[in-house]
């Protein structure tokens, strides 16, 4: 009777330790829904406003920025298979870039699993003007923003270049799905 219990413990905490390993997620997306929404309604987008906010961003270098980030949120949306209308689209997609002063990388870096966006050593703790990535999808419709990604400190003002901005935003939206295909041969459940 005492090794029945012995074996039984042994197996109940094997199978807990199983259960709760198995629910765990180690992958981390930067973006998530933050508000219910008809996904499979959502056909067409449009880039809306893209700031650059914080610190003071020199002109020349600003342009370039917005120009960048314009073009990759086109690309990364179309290639979910969502169609541009300018007019009269489902949601609206907007960024923001915030440029400020971090003193302390390693208490506030949490993407240290995507060492190229960031273009500096995190054993390296000088003070650094970092830049955080904020993208938003916003339905007009409902007048509210149903999903948003956030990157803090992602990338080193002195390495925002075409190519780190392209990553940044394509790693920012890594977890935003593509555009669902309604089977019009199915019926309606509703």
């Amino acid at each position: 009777m005492l090794q029945f219990k012995k074996v039984y413990t042994i197996l109940t905490c094997l199978m807990l330790f199983v259960f709760v390993t198995g629910c765990l997620n180690t992958e981390r997306h930067a973006g998530n829904f933050v508000q219910n929404t008809e996904f499979h309604l959502l056909q067409s987008y449009r880039v809306g406003e893209i700031n650059l906010t914080g610190m003071r961003w020199i002109e020349q270098s600003s342009g370039d920025i917005l120009e960048y980030t314009a073009y990759r949120l086109d690309h990364e949306i179309e290639g979910r298979g969502f169609t541009f209308s300018e007019n009269n689209a489902d949601f609206i997609v907007r960024a923001e870039w915030n440029k400020a002063l971090r003193v302390s990388l390693k208490a506030v870096s949490p993407f240290g699993n995507v060492p190229e966006l960031h273009g500096h050593d995190e054993k390296d703790t000088r003070p650094r003007v970092m830049c955080s990535l904020t993208i938003e999808l916003y339905d007009p419709k409902k007048d509210q923003i149903f999903w948003r990604a956030h990157m803090p400190n992602c990338v080193d003002v002195l390495e925002l270049r075409e190519d780190v901005i392209f990553k940044a935003i394509e790693y920012s939206l890594r977890a935003f799905p593509a555009r669902i295909e309604l089977d019009r041969s199915l019926p309606n459940i509703q």
